[in-house]
């Protein structure tokens, strides 16, 4: 995960130096200026768009990762709890075995 963050960080401007040189080529292009006004709106839409769906996908990865450790954690949680069962479990039958020997010990 560290690695797509950090790509993205490398890549990132590069995206945005291309997006201003578009907009900077849209607007120097010997266009009329509603063409050109009509043009810069559905590509402010297209990135818009975009941006909007990428922002949803990185939600929605991050969601299923967030759940995907609560469950880890949850699995390691139960399987900490039945080995400390099984300790507690041991330690009393080890001390019922103590309790056996010393009463036979005291009654012979």
């Amino acid at each position: 995960m560290y690695n797509r963050n950090n790509a993205f960080s490398l890549i990132f401007p590069y995206l945005i130096g291309a997006l201003i040189g578009a907009g900077i080529a849209l607007l120097m292009a010997p266009k009329s200026g509603q063409e050109t006004r009509n043009l810069l709106l559905n590509k402010g839409a297209e990135v818009k768009d975009r941006a909007v769906g990428s922002v949803e996908d990185t939600r929605e990865r991050a969601s299923r990762a967030l759940d995907e450790l609560t469950q880890q954690a949850k699995e390691s949680l139960s399987s900490i709890r039945n080995r400390g069962e099984e300790k507690i479990d041991e330690q009393k039958s080890r001390v019922e075995d103590v309790k056996k020997s010393a009463k036979r010990a005291t009654q012979g």
